[in-house]
């Protein structure tokens, strides 16, 4: 029997894998299917590979669309960028905080001359997902998401390319600002809920994205990412569960290979990993790049090619122009593939059955195209803006505050230092994460709108910059660096860090205000009375600066600053010893050689300190903690509580994060120690206090069992400890487990 005989009849026979459930519990699911039985062949190919046309008006602008069948009422599918919002033209979107700036077709502009040239008043835009996640918050995320989604309807797409949910395995990962999971897999799982749902709840499609293992951007189309399967199971797959428990409509296989196989063509990450173990029901479409073949990828579980036909041929919808992105696969061949056996056609029937489910349980069937929603709407308004300042501000995270440096008043004399702090700000990232929004609010223009006495040096002529901080009461450098697509960071430095030293010199308040895309060094922290961690924070980032210094009404209402590092700050580039066969990979060949030991557990594993650990995050009020506790039933449903006290003089909002260790015996003996299991918030007055609580269930002391397929209880004394951060643990118990 061949390979490709072999894998069609392992398919065939696992309806799970299919992902369709036949049962009367899903309506949506056999209303798709009955409409599938009425379609033609040409009709199903032409739903499975995108086909877009620059001059049909309807798909204008957008970067994605697929065809419908209008005999039976099937929509054709508007598809569009990105995991921070709308990516479309200049200023007709909001710039979430959720990911780095973008480079964006105006770069050559300095700030003061770009719109002279028709720019807005802006060079590098955007926003990103850890940003938001800074916030360890499920209800801001999902308010992130319903935003985003708010949009997207307005402008009159189904599907958002968004959100990105890949785990920070390396520090310098080039697109780590769009995804919202940092290096921790149960913050990527929970907030993976949140976000999916509040973007659906808008009757728009999540796309939660790259699956899987898509880490690296250098070698990006070739490396194959190797990977053992408990690793899989622990650290890589649990946001894009969390992503398949919100119901997600729609996901995307990155353009990397995974233990050999295309990602996009992999039986085992996205049949049974994915549908059968994490129970996503949704449709899986390739990246732009990601699909390498027909047959491997067609019973590989990829289920629709973009970008398919970006100049489709008149005469023939399955053919494609010489010039696309990729050979369409998934037209004429797939045809072809499908007529001689080599595809069986039930294995496109429920490709289509997924993609039109989808679109029915979004409500996509009954959504009249408005003329008036297109691609070019402007959907930015003042509650939008509202929304970005305040998730700006919500998870911007104060590193350092040394004498209580923070927060300053008006009254001080405010220097503002360097390229970012209003020239050339830098606020998201560049490829296809990218927003450009129709304004920035520098750091700048925030303090001079809370009537600070402001001037400002761009730093590029340092004596200036010297001598304008010196004649302040207070230097504000604000520090930034780009990241972005098809490019990791060469370095985990900031541009301009060089000022740092030079501006303490005659400045003793030196407040650093950093816009990054994650983790930076900062051999220059000694130098510095305070850091803050802005991310990158979006298009409000100079008013949500400005509160958070001030110590505005606003901020006081918010609890700010309540953020907390969703990834580990290391003291120097590559603190983890990453050897070439790990990163880049020799021969195209990435190898998971550190397997659980991932961010912070690599940290505890060996017993070092970072600059700043995973979960730190300073406040201006202070902590207490008592009573920790924790009961469980017979089937291992758990609550664990402890009682926090603002013992402090300002209402601040605690950030409490739940860190499990597991017993050194059986599989246990494997699990780094202290791994976060749950976290939550709570805005507390001072001389109040609360009781916060953690549910656990059974997976929460389970790890993965290879040999058995399954989450397995693992027996013996778990430590339970409570912090505010991995290394700030505040109060501690245990739990014997047995099965």
């Amino acid at each position: 029997m061949t390979t490709t005989r072999a894998l069609a009849l392992v398919v065939l026979s696992c309806w799970a894998c299919l992902g369709l459930d036949v049962s009367k519990t899903d309506p949506a699911g056999q209303a798709a299917a009955a409409l599938v039985q009425q379609m033609t062949l040409a009709e199903k190919i032409g739903m499975v590979h995108g086909n877009q046309s620059a001059a049909d008006p309807v798909q204008a602008g957008y970067v994605g669309f697929s065809l419908g069948v209008p005999r039976l009422g099937v929509p054709g599918i508007t598809m569009n960028d990105g995991p921070q919002g709308f990516r479309g033209p200049p200023g007709t979107s909001t710039q979430f905080p959720s990911g780095m700036t973008v480079r964006d077709r105006f770069y050559q502009y300095p700030h003061e001359t770009a719109q002279a040239h028709g720019a807005p008043s802006c060079s590098l835009t955007d926003s990103t997902l850890p940003q938001v996640g800074m916030a360890f918050d499920t209800e801001l995320m999902y308010e992130f998401g319903a935003a985003m989604g708010r949009e997207f309807a307005g402008k009159g797409c189904f599907v958002q390319f968004g959100p990105g949910l890949n785990i920070h395995r390396l520090p310098w990962g080039g697109r780590n600002f769009e995804y919202c999971s940092g290096e921790d897999p149960f913050l990527g799982q929970t907030l993976a809920r949140a976000v999916v749902q509040g973007i659906q709840d808008q009757g728009i499609i999540a796309n939660p994205k790259h699956f899987i293992n898509n880490n690296q951007e250098t070698d990006r189309h070739a490396v194959s990412e190797n990977v053992d399967e408990r690793t899989e199971m622990e650290i890589y797959l649990p946001p894009f569960e969390g992503a398949a428990q919100a119901g997600a409509l729609s996901a995307m296989c990155g353009n990397n290979r995974v233990n050999q196989a295309f990602a996009c063509a992999n039986n085992h990450t996205i049949n049974m990993l994915f549908r059968e173990l994490a129970g996503f029901k949704g449709w899986m479409l390739s990246d732009y790049q990601g699909t390498q073949s027909t047959v491997a990828s067609a019973l590989g579980g990829l289920d629709q090619q973009m970008p398919g036909c970006s100049h489709p041929n008149a005469t023939n919808p399955l053919n494609c122009a010489s010039d696309s992105i990729r050979p369409n696969y998934f037209g004429e061949p797939l045809e072809e593939a499908v007529r001689n056996g080599s595809v069986p056609e039930a294995v496109l029937d429920a490709k289509v059955t997924r993609i039109i489910r989808s679109l029915i349980v979004s409500g996509a069937f009954n959504r009249t195209r408005d003329p008036d929603q297109t691609a070019s709407t402007n959907v930015t308004n003042g509650q939008q803006r509202e929304v970005a300042h305040r998730l700006a501000l919500r998870a911007a995270t104060l590193l350092r505050n040394q004498d209580h440096q923070l927060p300053i008043t008006s009254n001080h004399r405010v220097a503002v230092l360097g390229t970012a702090g209003h020239d050339r700000p830098i606020t998201g990232g560049f490829g296809s994460g990218a927003v450009t929004p129709s304004r920035i609010v520098t750091v700048l223009d925030g303090l001079r709108h809370a009537g600070v006495n402001v001037s400002y040096a761009n730093g590029t002529d340092v004596h200036h910059a010297r001598a304008l901080a010196q004649t302040a009461d207070i230097a504000v450098l604000v520090l930034a660096t780009l990241s972005g697509e098809n490019q990791d960071r060469a370095t985990l430095d900031l541009d301009q860090a060089e000022l740092v030293e030079q501006i303490a010199q005659v400045q003793p308040h030196l407040i650093v205000v950093a816009a990054a895309p994650g983790a930076f060094v900062a051999p220059w922290i000694n130098a510095t009375t305070a850091l803050v961690h802005m991310g990158y924070p979006g298009q409000e980032m100079g008013g949500a600066v400005a509160d958070l210094l001030l110590q505005s009404a606003t901020c006081i209402s918010q609890g700010c600053p309540s953020g907390h590092l969703t990834f580990t700050m290391p003291n120097r580039f590559n603190e983890t010893n990453m050897t070439m066969l790990q990163f880049p990979g020799l021969d195209h060949e990435s190898n998971y050689t550190e397997r659980l030991q991932v961010g912070y557990r690599w940290y505890n594993q060996h017993h070092l300190l970072p600059l700043f650990p995973f979960g730190h995050g300073l406040s201006y009020t202070s902590w207490g903690f008592e009573a920790l506790g924790i009961g469980c039933n017979e089937q291992l449903e758990c609550a664990a509580s402890v009682t926090v006290s603002n013992i402090g003089p300002d209402t601040g909002r605690a950030v409490v994060q739940l860190y499990l260790t597991y017993p050194a015996a059986g599989l246990g003996q494997d699990e780094p120690p202290r791994q976060l299991r749950g976290y939550n918030t709570s805005l507390i007055s001072p001389g109040s206090r609360t009781q916060i609580q953690f549910p656990l269930n059974a997976r929460a002391f389970s790890a993965w069992d290879v040999g058995a397929r399954a989450w397995t209880v693992q027996d013996g004394i778990f430590l339970l400890e409570v912090g505010l951060s991995v290394a700030d643990i505040r109060a501690t118990t245990s739990i014997m487990v047995a099965r």
